[in-house]
């Protein structure tokens, strides 16, 4: 294991590391109830719940064995204690994480369930999914079991690609108008929530996105993509602003620190890399990890970074 530094701005500190928290490789992974708690999600068709415990220890509390396949995202909701896990089975699981209860199962037939979100705006009771060969979004009042929506991803002009156009990662806006929805073809659309109309295609990327995440101010949607590059677009003209370059494999998983300063990136060649926004430069990387880095999330305070790879284990690090 080694961590690489350059100058004297803020760090991931490595604080723990579960080896072997699943029995097959961990893809997704969130933060839940004021930051008490992590979400795993993994190919061996669970979610595990742990207590983050002082100082940077994980202790399992529950498995929640319910799906009949892969595990391939996790995500909490603003309202507090529900979290969602979306599968390989096409469907999306609402839990409540101090009960141990279902909520509600989405179904999202014929087509597996990817990337999940819910909206920020914790009133709407809302979640969202990419929903794969379905090629866009489906939306949820996750409340009520009601699919409010699904928004079409648009097709292009070469129809060499149209099989590809695969959606695979979601964001909403930190203002929950707007969602964005990654594909395999390299490009995002992103609609507006209220009207479902299509505002940008924001193209640059050959390769699958498979991470999306909006900066806090909502002007700048950063993506990680198959071609090891991570691109900032401004999302109000889908305009590309510029292009982190460092990672010497796929870009796999985004994430923003909640004071918008700093973004991570996990990535295919084992590493998450932290990035200086103002600066666009990459400050640190961190190689705990043994595989790909399939899922990396800030906790809700900002002061810890959780991370999952295919090597079947969780990172919890420390931010300061």
């Amino acid at each position: 294991r080694r961590t690489a530094f350059r100058g004297e701005m803020a760090r991931l500190r490595p604080l723990h590391r579960q080896e072997n928290a699943h029995e097959s490789g961990c893809w997704s992974v969130c933060w839940a109830s004021e930051d008490r708690f992590v979400l795993s999600g993994s190919m061996d068709e669970t979610v595990k719940q742990w207590t983050v415990e002082e100082p940077g220890r994980l202790e399992e509390t529950y498995t929640y064995p319910e799906h009949s396949l892969g595990v391939v995202s996790v995500a909490s909701a603003p309202e507090e204690n529900v979290v969602a896990s979306s599968s390989l089975d096409s469907s999306i699981r609402v839990w409540n994480v101090e009960k141990f209860e279902t909520y509600a199962v989405l179904a999202n037939m014929p087509s597996e369930t990817w990337g999940i979100q819910f909206s920020p705006n914790a009133q709407s009771k809302v979640v969202a999914a990419a929903s794969g060969s379905l090629s866009g979004v489906s939306v949820w009042n996750y409340e009520s079991g009601e699919k409010m929506s699904s928004m079409q991803l648009p097709l292009v002009q070469d129809t060499r690609h149209q099989p590809r156009r695969f959606a695979l990662s979601i964001a909403f806006s930190p203002d929950g108008k707007r969602i964005a929805c990654s594909a395999m073809d390299g490009t995002v659309a992103a609609f507006d929530l209220e009207t479902q109309k299509l505002l940008h295609v924001f193209e640059g990327h050959k390769m699958p996105v498979r991470g999306l995440a909006f900066l806090p101010d909502g002007a700048t949607l950063c993506t990680a993509s198959d071609d090891a590059q991570i691109h900032m677009y401004d999302s109000n003209s889908g305009k590309l602003m510029d292009t982190l370059s460092g990672h010497e494999s796929w870009a796999l998983s985004l994430a923003v620190h909640p004071d918008g300063a700093y973004l991570a990136s996990g990535s295919s060649d084992r590493s998450i890399k932290l990035w200086d926004i103002r600066s666009r430069s990459c400050i640190q990387t961190v190689m705990e990890h043994k595989d790909q880095v399939w899922g990396i999330r800030f906790s809700k305070g900002g002061k810890h970074l959780a991370s999952v790879s295919d090597d079947k284990s969780i990172g919890l690090y420390s931010f300061q």
